[in-house]
């Protein structure tokens, strides 16, 4: 009697472990970071934008998550704008009414063409990576430094690519190379034309501009939250577009923030400068250091005000703009609220098409 009770409670303690692996095994996969090589991940979307999908031939309503692929052109409708992941560190967004087309999805050779409207460029990293190329009218751009970027294409013409801050080089079809630098912009008269050099103002500021400098700050507001879940041991989301070495199982990429639906940045150095002002932090900097990230407890550091220096060397971060609105609700938190849910939250896996 005794041997047969005590196999009925080997069996129950079986059955137990048994059913604790079941409830943890979702946990263990669907935590599982997505990484990938890849850039052309669509980040953010307001208003309705869709895709021409090369290999089908055909548009598709576009979708947060959607993995574009080469040759895949992503086109903005009226009142509306998107925002697309480059290299780790970098930004493509385009306004209302235009369109871009991914040309090279590789991370050390990204390059895109620029089809029409508005596309702006926040280029962070680039150094580390490499360069990214825009194509604009049968000319090709090459991003060579960590700055803003600025492209308007109109069909017949003009078109111009211009650099708030930064720099970037054309190579002509005669060999001649032009280095286009900050407060400097090249013109094209239309297709194949031959570009001019001149200054422009960089205090012009559009929708574009405005929305581009509000997502940086909201960027930075998210890095600076995940690291304080780091600095308190929770691991939320995951990581996608992972590079670089890593300590205790992390490493520098994009990751996903769950209280804003959205990947951010998470450098591989504490001393990473956002082209917009402000300093962005790493994980593996604020682990290795015991959790101590030396950064403010709100999550109130708003917004960035566009392509002037802000923010400040001190590490202050990005300056609050008055009119604007930084929160989960502009990008559609899950939650609806305003504070920060930790632990049991998963990266989502970006979306094939």
């Amino acid at each position: 009697m005794k041997t047969t009770t005590r196999g009925i409670q080997r069996w129950i303690v079986v059955f137990m472990g048994l059913g604790a692996l079941l409830t943890i095994l979702p946990e263990l996969v669907l935590g599982q970071p997505y990484i990938s090589t890849k850039g052309g991940l669509i980040n953010v979307i307001e208003g309705r934008v869709e895709v021409h999908s090369a290999r089908d031939m055909r548009w598709e309503k576009a979708r947060p998550l959607l993995q574009l692929r080469q040759g895949d052109e992503l086109r903005v409708h009226e009142n509306s704008r998107a925002e697309m992941l480059l290299n780790p560190g970098s930004f493509a967004r385009l306004g209302p009414e235009s369109a871009a087309r991914l040309v090279n999805d590789r991370l050390t050779e990204l390059s895109l063409e620029v089809v029409s409207g508005s596309l702006e460029i926040e280029a962070g990293n680039v150094k580390s990576i490499g360069h990214i190329d825009v194509s604009v009218f049968g000319h090709l751009f090459s991003i060579m430094k960590d700055g803003i970027y600025r492209f308007d294409v109109s069909d017949p013409g003009p078109a111009t690519a211009r650099v708030f801050r930064g720099e970037m080089v054309t190579v002509s079809a005669n060999g001649k190379t032009t280095r286009i630098k900050k407060s400097s912009q090249a013109t094209i008269a239309g297709a194949n034309a031959t570009l001019a050099v001149g200054r422009f103002d960089t205090k012009q500021m559009d929708s574009l501009s405005e929305w581009s400098a509000f997502r940086a700050g909201q960027l930075a507001q998210s890095n600076r939250g995940v690291i304080r879940s780091f600095s308190q041991g929770y691991y939320p989301g995951g990581y996608y577009g992972y590079y670089g070495a890593g300590i205790y199982g992390l490493g520098c990429g994009w990751f996903y923030d769950p209280f804003f639906s959205f990947y951010t940045f998470m450098p591989c150095r504490n001393d990473f400068f956002s082209p917009y002002g402000g300093y962005l932090f790493s994980p593996i900097v604020v682990v290795s250091n015991g959790g101590h990230h030396g950064i403010g407890t709100s999550r109130s550091e708003g917004t960035a005000r566009g392509h002037e220096s802000i923010g400040s060397s001190s590490g202050g971060g990005f300056t609050p703009s008055s009119s604007s609105s930084v929160g989960p609700s502009a990008v559609g938190s899950p939650s609806g609220g305003t504070s920060r849910s930790e632990g049991g939250a998963r990266s989502p896996t970006p979306i094939r098409h």
